[in-house]
């Protein structure tokens, strides 16, 4: 049996790097066939360039995003699966994706939202007591195990309909 090398195009090598996010390397003695990349828009792309803009149809437009604004969160507490509780204006209560990382009173989750913990819900600061915890840092390593504590003793429904 005959071994034939496979000859891919170099336009297939670079989208397969961008599918597993790497870099194209030097792999060996195989060569990529050098073919010229096209740029083919797809639907209505050029249809906001008018004829009287001084923009040519040519260019591309680069966006920088805006770094995600914090979300303010009030009547906040939170369960033992790292997930934040709250209300919003209208009273319904919402749930975060678990937290990745706490910096303050700033925390992030797993889905890539930035909260700001404002007011704490009064009921599991009510029942917290006489345990100081700081406006400044609320998800305090040595508080964390008494905020989770007093949520589920408040909300004991919190954790009876988690799903994984």
């Amino acid at each position: 049996m005959s071994r034939r090398h496979a000859r891919i195009s170099f336009n297939e090598a670079v989208r397969c790097a961008r599918i597993v996010d790497c870099t194209i390397q030097h792999i060996g003695t195989d060569h990529l066939k050098a073919k010229p990349i096209f740029f083919k828009p797809r639907g209505d792309l050029l249809s906001k360039f008018s004829a009287s803009s001084n923009v040519s149809i040519f260019s591309m437009e680069c966006t920088i995003e805006s770094a995600p604004k914090e979300k303010i969160l009030d009547g906040w507490y939170i369960d033992i699966h790292m997930r934040v509780y709250y209300e919003d204006p209208n009273r319904q209560v919402y749930r975060t994706s678990p937290i990745d990382a706490i910096n303050g009173n700033v925390i992030t989750t797993h889905s890539g939202s930035i909260y700001k913990l404002g007011n704490m819900d009064m009921l599991v600061a009510r029942r917290i007591g006489n345990i100081k915890i700081s406006d400044s840092k609320p998800l305090a390593e040595e508080t964390l195990p008494y905020l989770v504590n007093a949520s589920e003793d408040v909300y004991p429904y919190i954790t009876n309909n988690y799903i994984e």
